[in-house]
């Protein structure tokens, strides 16, 4: 869209290359933490398999 401008998060810095990536932050999102607080409960029931 124009007038938009994109946020980039720089992600590393290898020599002369960086590398940028540009994703959204879902911290705060409902349904995200819907769904970690979904997997925690799912986790706590059965717990994590043993390696």
């Amino acid at each position: 869209m124009p007038g938009k401008k994109k946020k980039y998060k720089k992600v590393s810095e290898i020599s002369d290359k960086v590398m940028y990536l540009t994703v959204r932050d879902y911290t705060k999102d409902p349904f995200v933490l819907k769904k970690i607080e979904s997997s925690k409960k799912l986790i706590e029931k059965y717990g994590l398999p043993k390696i």
